[in-house]
């Protein structure tokens, strides 16, 4: 009987529009995928080859993901428990049916569909990357084993642990909610786990993933574009293990199934053990409910008065008993705990920033935290919950009788929807409450309730209480949950896809700004636009509950309820007035805000602005290498209007030939969103003028002689009239305004910042290849430093605000207030590079000083204050002693919100720092890497590694100014917490340098000819300079240091280059490292270091005899990461470690020595005074190794 009820289940779901209406979403979604960059799906790379075997594994294996819960929630959860519920288990139960047959046959035929969806979602794939109108150059040959491997190795295991988890759940229960609180908690489990992607964990993190996502990551976690393109990833180590673990859980499930599934009448009858033990389904709660709403119904039917004021109790009366039945059923107990668990285990262990630090549970933090996870649950609960409250009285058999009552249809409608609306606030609320307790288990008793409410319940990550109106208007319209359902699901996809197809309006995709919250401003920039897009929607949301009115089903009509006789019933005088009075109001607001947006403002979608950027560089690259005067002094005026966000500029540039040959008009690029009161040239005609794309050129009546001045005059004003559609710029804000020159002043000549980077990209609009920087021995760009080819004095009068303190570089001159608002003076007194920023906020300030310089730290966040002033003062020690001494006598740093983003910046003397970094650091912990004291070394640095010392405009400028300034930091932390404390920050930023190479766009360079890729110049630059410095010493690199400042400190054109540092390095350096220097910055260098089977005896001097055994081997990589093993021949530490200390969790280095590695596999032996605990080769990770964790291992004692 197997084969007919098979076929049975298999006709039943082909009838079916869901599985076609899914499987050709899905198989467009894949589709488009495969064809286009703007739609990723699953983290797929777009440097790489479209068909390449790890992107089509990525889309297949994502997409399975999406398979599996259609799979747990459409087709394996409904086969038994149809049965049930139109009463025909009993036909089955009294038959020769096998109780083998019957649940195998239900289930086989279920779980084919969830297959033939995912098939429809590989048949997207393949069929795309034959599409004739894709990038032949990111076309490789078709990779048939990557679709099986992401089919058998990934799909499969996927789609039938999920399935065998909710047939076993929904079989054994008779609850289709029991199904998907399980499932809701498996998605909740991998959500958690994904999240928790640390180095140090991801080995235990793979083999919990349940679909198989970390194991991914873990085994590509380092792959470089080369190994994308060529490698199908192998099922081995964790990958391994995870698969085997879900495939035996998918015959466990299915064997729990068949054992405990009561194949008898006693079952139809009774309630399973197994419902009892979970709780009260919906079908059983309704039925109790059933009576409290016939009293209901009676006690109104013995009022003959049916007013307005009749309906309101009946509303109340309905609202309580919806929402009365969902909040007592363990099932929504369940979810909510599931929704409390993954916020805490978030919480708990989400909270680590950079180099894996926590930051303090502020609650900013907690609300990130929440919108970023606890989407999950709470869409579940808004999907299924809706279509529950519409199905649950039909499923009991009492639907004619409550649609018989006198209940209007607004009553039942805004029961439901206000029923559901309630069940959401209580997850927020019981999310609110997990981060309470989260806060209070960390110690941190800071609460703002304010600010949970508003970034709850208004500013959550998507619009709720509007996706209520839309989840229960989908339930109506189709008459099937679904399909309800799927259109909600469709809606959040589209919410995601469409931004980056380019329709990012928020007018039509049903969503509302997002407003971020910061200490400095609260919620904002954007809150106006929150408010007005609120009201919009809300209003259409009032047409779809009057459209959900007019079509509502009341009997048994499904069909009829289109039917225009039916809805002129319905649409009544009121009603109608109420449909025109909030259709002109939507029509009204919808005008209001596309004048704000896209008259007032420019509203730019992402490939608008890429398209801008091109048109850019084709019109006007012609003019990248034309001789325009160099700015030798800047005055300006600048006045800040932090309660309007708006700036007004005035402002002089001396400028002066300083080249050997005239120069004939000038040029100036000024950014489109300012406008440009006066930009006077003197002598000189206007000849050309775009301000669509900000270019502008000045005929001189008269060329401009070499060694000829004069002054250019601007007045900008930087206005932000009404409000934008999203992204509300966040350099003028009303408290925390911080922005530089380049946003707001007129750049002398063509900006090549402006131009893109990929060159996929690039060929759509038939740009040529890009050119990231000049060639290192391309001398015409030596001439050219930091910005631009001179330093320039600075003096300028910065205003705002009565209640602010306004900043830019330079020493305070004089300070005054007039007309209600504060001035403040500042002048440089040596000449900077024309590089500056403003600032302005309500600051507290922190004062030390060292020596005779002041220290000083303005901020709103107090918890890192003084240990910024220590790092300061602990960085002028080693700085001035090593490397020269400070030219300045003060050192401000200035907290700024962060809405403006993640990062700090070095200008002179003056170091605006964010306060998503540093500020909230939670440093408390020994073992943590105290990043705050690292970030205001490395940005205190950058006084001597930019503005001391530049480099000149070509490849490797970088090295000059952002390697050597890690270098510096690395040296103060290293004087801090000692050498063997450095490991684990060597270890991340080797982890970041390994990680980021598979991202690169163009090709991975040397270090010595970096080109603005800063996990070459920012990781590899600290491993590099780390290891020279254990190779030649630390004096010896600080004496090169010392000498190429004293070489090019405070010099013009020409500037160095990274060839001048490299001579210097060579020239201090022994023969025997002259190879390591070539390996360190002139080639692409990796090794793979192991230690194995080490063991230790026991002398009769109480000391101990090591013997290390190891395994080597080295690669040298081109720039797409293909490797070609080379002979090893190197230096390397060769470790002895004893037991971890108390505190750090850093071993005890009982003996390191550098010893020569010529061969693959070589033995040492040491003799330590203490017991060995473990051995390593490199143990402290200064070279670049793809593996860094088994370069130590436990060593054993020999009997």
């Amino acid at each position: 009987m197997f084969a007919p009820i098979f076929r049975f289940e298999m006709n039943f779901h082909a009838r079916q529009p869901l599985v076609y209406v899914v499987s050709l979403v899905l198989f467009f979604l894949s589709f488009l995928a495969t064809v286009s960059d703007n739609i990723g799906i699953g983290g797929t790379v777009s440097n790489i080859n479209i068909n390449s075997p790890f992107n089509v594994i990525v889309v297949l294996a994502s997409i399975s993901f999406l398979a599996s819960l259609i799979a747990g929630v459409a087709y394996a959860s409904s086969p038994i428990l149809r049965d049930f519920d139109h009463n025909v288990a009993e036909l089955f139960f009294t038959t020769r049916v096998t109780k083998f047959d019957y649940l195998m046959g239900r289930f086989c035929g279920a779980t084919i569909f969830s297959f033939v969806v995912y098939f429809a979602a590989a048949l997207g794939v393949l069929l795309g990357e034959l599409m004739p109108w894709l990038d032949p150059e990111r076309m490789g040959t078709m990779r048939l084993d990557a679709y099986w491997f992401a089919t058998w190795a990934i799909a499969i295991p996927n789609i039938l642990m999920v399935s065998t988890l909710a047939f076993l759940v929904a079989t054994l229960t008779r609850s289709l909610m029991a199904s998907y609180v399980v499932l809701v908690f498996v998605l909740i489990i991998s959500s958690v786990i994904s999240s928790l992607v640390d180095p140090e964990d991801l080995q235990l993190l793979s083999l919990l993933d349940p679909f198989g996502q970390v194991a991914i990551t873990e085994i590509t976690r380092y792959w470089t574009p080369f190994e994308m393109n060529e490698l199908v990833i192998p099922v081995e180590g964790n990958l391994f293990y995870n698969r085997l673990l879900a495939g035996v859980l998918s015959l466990v499930f299915i064997a729990l199934a068949y054992r405990y599934f009561p194949f008898s009448l006693d079952f139809v009858n009774a309630k399973s053990r197994w419902l009892q033990r979970f709780g009260r389904s919906s079908k059983l709660r309704a039925d109790k409910q059933a009576p409290a709403r016939m009293a209901t119904a009676q006690r109104s039917s013995a009022n003959t008065n049916f007013g307005f004021r009749a309906q309101l109790t009946q509303f109340a009366s309905l609202v309580r008993i919806e929402f009365h039945n969902i909040i007592i059923g363990k099932a929504f107990l369940v979810m909510a705990l599931l929704g409390m668990f993954q916020v805490g285990a978030n919480a708990l262990f989400g909270l680590a920033g950079i180099f894996g630090t926590e930051v303090y549970p502020t609650t900013s933090a907690m609300l990130l935290i929440i919108n970023s996870g606890y989407s999950i649950p709470l869409l579940v609960v808004l999907i299924f919950y809706s279509s529950e409250l519409l199905v649950r009285d039909r499923n009991v058999g009492v639907a004619e009788m409550m649609d018989s009552m006198p209940y209007p249809n607004w009553v039942i409608i805004g029961a439901k929807l206000l029923g559901l609306m309630s069940v959401v606030l209580v997850m927020l609320l019981a999310a609110m409450l997990a981060a309470v307790l989260v806060q209070i288990f960390k110690g941190y008793y800071d609460f703002n309730f304010v600010q949970y409410f508003f970034g709850l319940f208004s500013f959550f990550q998507f619009p709720i209480w509007f996706t209520c109106v839309l989840a229960v208007f989908a339930q109506v319209i189709t008459g099937n949950r679904y399909l309800g359902m799927f259109v909600v699901v469709m809606y959040f996809a589209g919410t995601l896809f469409l931004p980056q197809q380019g329709f990012n309006h928020n007018l039509y995709l049903f969503s509302t700004p997002g407003v971020p919250y910061s200490v400095f401003t609260g919620f904002g920039p954007n809150l106006s636009a929150f408010v007005w897009f609120s009201v919009y929607w809300s209003l259409f949301c009032a047409l779809l509950l009057i459209a959900m009115h007019l079509v509502w089903q009341r009997g048994t009509e499904i069909r009829g309820r289109f039917r225009w006789k039916n809805i002129r019933s319905r649409f009544s005088t009121p009603v109608a007035i109420a449909a025109a009075i909030c259709l002109l109001a939507f029509a009204g607001t919808g005008c209001f805000i596309f004048y704000n947006t896209n008259v007032l403002n420019s509203k730019l979608s992402i490939l608008d602005v890429e398209e801008g950027f091109a048109d850019y560089e084709k019109a006007y690259k012609q003019y990248e290498d034309l001789n325009s005067p160099d700015i030798m002094s800047i005055y300006t005026e600048v006045e800040l209007f932090p309660e309007d966000r708006e700036a007004h500029i005035e402002g002089t540039y001396t400028v002066s030939n300083n080249y050997d040959e005239a120069i004939p008009e000038v040029h100036f690029t000024v950014a489109t969103y300012l406008s440009i009161n006066e930009l006077n040239v003197p002598n000189s005609t206007l000849s050309h003028s775009d301000t669509d794309l900000g270019y502008y050129i000045y005929q001189l009546d008269r060329p401009m002689q070499p060694g000829e001045s004069f002054d250019v005059n601007f007045d900008i004003d930087w206005l932000t009239p009404g409000f934008v559609n999203n992204s509300a710029t966040t350099s003028l804000l009303s408290s925390g305004t911080f922005f530089n020159n380049t946003e707001a002043f007129p750049l002398p000549g063509y900006n090549n910042s402006a131009e893109l980077l990929d060159n996929n990209r690039r060929r759509r609009y038939d740009l040529p290849p890009v050119e990231r920087a000049a060639k290192i021995d391309d001398e015409s760009q030596w001439d050219v430093g930091l910005v631009t080819r001179m330093r320039a004095s600075y003096e300028a009068i910065v205003s705002t605000s009565n209640d602010q303190i306004a900043v830019t570089p330079g020493y305070l001159e004089r300070e005054w207030e007039e007309g209600g608002r504060r001035y403040f003076h500042y002048k440089m007194d040596e000449p900077i590079w024309p590089f500056v920023s403003f600032l302005s906020a309500d600051y507290e300030m922190k004062s030390d000083k060292w020596n005779d310089v002041d220290l000083e730290v303005y901020y709103k966040h107090e918890q890192n204050v003084d240990r910024m002033l220590e790092a300061s003062k602990k960085s002028l020690d080693y700085f001035t002693a090593n490397f020269s001494p400070y030219q300045y006598r003060q050192y401000r740093i200035f907290e700024f919100p962060r809405q403006r983003g993640a990062f700090a910046q070095s200008f002179p003397n003056t170091i605006p720092f964010s306060e998503a970094i540093g500020f909230v650091a939670d440093i408390r912990d020994p073992e943590a890497i105290d990043y705050v004291f690292y970030v205001t070394a490395h940005e205190f640095a950058h006084q001597w590694w930019g503005h001391q010392v530049v480099g000149a405009n070509v490849q490797g400028a970088a090295v000059l100014t952002e390697t050597l300034a890690q270098y510096s930091a690395l040296m103060v932390m290293e004087k801090e917490y000692g050498a063997a404390h450095m490991q684990r920050f060597l270890k991340y930023e080797l982890d970041n340098y390994l990680n980021s190479r598979g991202a690169e766009v163009l090709e991975e360079l040397p270090l010595m000819l970096v080109e603005n890729q800063g996990y070459i110049h920012y990781r590899k630059g600290s491993l590099v300079l780390y290891a020279l410095k254990d190779y030649l010493g630390e004096d010896t690199v600080n004496l090169i240091l010392r000498e190429f400042i004293a070489d090019w400190g405070f010099k013009g054109p020409p500037y160095p280059t990274t060839r001048h540092l490299l001579a210097k390095i060579r020239e201090n350096a022994p023969q025997e490292y002259q190879g390591i220097i070539t390996d360190l910055f002139e080639k692409i260098v990796l090794y793979d270091l192991r230690a194995e089977d080490s063991h230790y005896t026991e002398l009769p001097d109480g000391r101990f005899e090591v013997t290390i055994n190891t395994a080597a081997s080295k690669f040298e990589a081109d720039g797409q990461g293909e490797e070609t093993e080379v002979a090893m021949n190197a230096l390397i530490d060769i470790a002895v470690l004893g037991e971890e200390d108390e505190e750090t969790k850093v071993p005890e280095i009982l003996h390191i020595e550098k010893r020569q590695v010529d061969s693959e596999n070589q033995t040492f032996v040491f003799v330590v005074d203490s017991r060995p605990v473990s051995v390593g080769i490199d143990p402290l990770n200064k070279l670049i190794d793809r593996n860094p964790d088994d370069n130590t291992a436990r060593v054993e004692v020999l009997n």
